[in-house]
């Protein structure tokens, strides 16, 4: 059975706005940055809140904005009743970034079945990848 038809450009444009809005993401200013036909692309400059005591950007604000572009890689391919709820996540930490930076997170979706969804996110610094994501996404609602 096929999938059922995924949000508008608009019902999605409107789910971003909030999801930007959401305080934790307003908090570090996470901003949207546009999607392609593969990724959805989200950044974030690192600022007095997100560096941990050794100077360099925490490990943990880093994974928690990768979690929102991965979500949105999935939502692009639901309908506006159904949402993706992370129910796994592996991060892999390469490099830390440093206060100042600004991170880029790339995510896309690899494969989504009628109950689960998977996808990979990157959190990018001057297009060298810092992290990565793995995220398995529980298909709710509808």
């Amino acid at each position: 059975m096929a999938l059922p038809t995924p949000r508008t450009d608009s019902e999605f444009d409107s789910f971003v706005a909030a999801l930007m809005a959401a305080p934790a993401h307003a908090t570090f200013g996470l901003r949207y940055m546009g999607r392609d036909a593969s990724d959805v692309r989200l950044a974030f400059t690192a600022g007095p809140s997100s560096v941990a005591p050794t100077g360099a950007v925490h490990g943990g604000v880093v994974a928690m904005l990768m979690e929102p572009a991965a979500g949105l890689a999935a939502m692009r391919a639901l309908p506006s009743d159904r949402f993706a709820v992370t129910i796994d996540a592996h991060i892999q930490m390469l490099r830390a970034p440093s206060s100042g930076d600004t991170i880029e997170l790339v995510a896309r979706l690899e494969r989504m079945t009628r109950q689960v969804a998977f996808c990979d996110a990157e959190a990018r610094v001057g297009g060298a990848i810092v992290a990565r994501g793995r995220y398995t996404k529980a298909i709710v609602g509808g």
